[in-house]
């Protein structure tokens, strides 16, 4: 019994000093430091739901006013706080070979995730970011109008009929809900070459897939976080094993019925089945001269490598797209003023051109100001991350920093987009902070919701156009009110998706 306790003792004081000797290590390199709470508590309010990650980035952000870089920690990981503009340009940009990739602690050892070109390192990174990038050209963008305005009208039909079969004068929705199915349709279509309703069929599986998703359960991130080794072990990822095993088999599918039956279609897929027909014609062309082709070979695109990318695009695509369209729906419907400006400027280009494209919805400026204000105050990535991996030294006002490789960089976007210092009252939803004249005032380091430098999303502009397109086809059929239930202002709930603490339905009301 008392060789029991014993070793029961020792085994507690192990595992306390396992998850507790990372908050030792500011301190051990005499930096500066902010700690929210023990990891033990962090874990407790992330597993009941009180962790609201807007909160804790901001509670980080405003520990040391004064200071530009100091040590954080999110859930044990310690991170260099940078929140000085100029610092953050010589990191995201003037230096960035010295600050090329994001962490890998959530997504090192996952299936698909780790496959794809966030989660992708230095050449790899590098080769994939080189082929991805004509997917989302001008060009390209502009030949997508169609397809996104056709998921559009098919909402706007939806609840246009949903209005007429109810005797209310208004029609109140989830619009988180209409955010997703939206999302889902044109992410289908776009990467994928599906066509899906999720309005007339609600129970399709790419629906049904991005919903399971984006509940990814709190334990399960716990544990890839904090138990690296066991979730390799068990080959735990971000998804369950169905929803990865329904992506792979979807897109094994439609590799080989285009392959079979010559399909061209200019979406992802085809863009990445026609890089690999490069890289095999390299690898015939070098052989040819006797040549090594090991290294060509080993970096062969595979099915798996398509399908992450595929994978990735979905993910991001559903909920954090989906997110910025309700938060904008949300502060129009709060915002009437805001709304009706709007509303004239779509329909006055509108019907000065005769149509809707590319080039019209260019021209609208107040859309555009709309959808820049929203993403500064609800960013859907609050904070974004480098490693270091060359040694580097930053200098502050006061000392110099040395960053040491495997050093982690946090950049706190979500603190940079509240600093009253650069958005004055930046709690009121403005969209004139984004008007032509305060625009070219505006440090570009001080507002990123997309990232910055070379590592900056590279399907910004998609997601700009795919939200403007879905604000464009529901204001023009409907004006977006508020209902009696919904917050103002708004509070955000706990857990690891952004959304309010309270309801977020809103009222259609059908225009003459």
């Amino acid at each position: 019994m008392i060789f029991v306790i014993l070793a029961t003792i020792i085994a507690l004081g192990l595992a306390h000093y396992y998850f507790t000797k990372k908050y030792k290590y500011w301190e051990e390199h005499g930096i500066i430091h902010h700690i929210k709470c023990n990891r033990y508590m962090e874990t407790y309010r992330f597993l009941i739901k009180k962790f609201v990650m807007y909160d804790d980035i901001m509670e980080d952000y405003n520990a040391f006013p004064d200071k530009q870089v100091y040590g954080v920690y999110a859930f044990g990981l310690p991170q260099l706080m940078i929140k000085d503009p100029d610092i953050l340009r010589n990191i995201c940009v003037k230096d960035f070979d010295h600050f090329v990739n994001h962490i890998d602690a959530f997504f090192k050892h996952d299936r698909l995730f780790g496959k794809s070109l966030f989660a992708l390192k230095d050449k790899k990174w590098r080769d994939m970011r080189t082929i991805m990038t004509p997917v989302f050209t001008g060009s390209k963008l502009r030949g997508l109008v169609q397809l996104l305005s056709e998921c559009g009208e098919q909402i706007n039909l939806h609840y246009a009929q949903k209005y007429k079969d109810q005797d209310d004068k208004v029609l109140k929705i989830d619009i988180m809900d209409i955010s997703t199915r939206f999302t889902n349709d044109v992410i289908a279509s776009a990467v994928f070459g599906i066509k899906v309703n999720s309005l007339t069929d609600p129970e399709n599986e790419f629906y049904l897939a991005g919903n399971e998703i984006i509940k990814f359960p709190a334990w399960r991130f716990i544990m890839i976080m904090m138990l690296p080794s066991l979730s390799k072990l068990t080959k735990m990822g971000f998804a369950s094993k169905h929803i990865y095993n329904f992506f792979i088999k979807l897109v094994e599918d439609t590799i080989r019925i285009r392959t079979e039956r010559n399909i061209i279609r200019y979406d992802i897929i085809h863009l990445l089945l026609e890089a690999r027909k490069e890289q095999m014609k390299a690898i015939e062309t070098k052989r040819a001269s006797n040549e090594n082709v090991d290294v060509l070979s080993k970096n062969l695109l595979t099915d798996e490598d398509i399908t992450a990318q595929a994978f990735i695009f979905f993910l991001a695509g559903y909920s954090n797209v989906a997110i910025l369209m309700s938060f904008a729906a949300y502060e129009l419907a709060v915002h009437p003023d805001v709304q009706v400006k709007l509303q004239k400027e779509i329909e006055s280009l509108i019907k000065e051109n005769g149509k809707l494209d590319y080039d019209v919805i260019k021209k609208m400026k107040y859309l555009d100001m709309v959808v820049s204000e929203t993403l500064r105050k609800w960013p859907p990535l609050p904070a974004i991350d480098r490693e270091c991996n060359k040694a580097y030294k930053i200098e502050t006002n006061n000392d110099i920093i040395e960053v040491k490789p495997g050093m982690i960089i946090s950049i706190p976007v979500l603190g940079l987009h509240y600093d009253p210092k650069y958005f004055p009252n930046p709690n009121k939803f403005d969209p004139e902070r984004f008007n032509d004249e305060n625009k070219a005032k505006m440090n570009p380091y001080t507002y990123m919701p997309f990232g910055i430098g070379p590592r900056i999303c590279i399907a910004n502009r998609f997601v700009i156009l795919e939200t403007k397109l879905f604000l464009i086809n529901l204001l023009l059929k409907f004006d977006i009110l508020p209902t009696e239930k919904t917050p103002i202002p708004l509070v955000l709930a706990g857990g690891n998706v952004i959304k309010p603490k309270d309801d977020f339905s809103l009222c259609l009301k059908l225009r003459n």
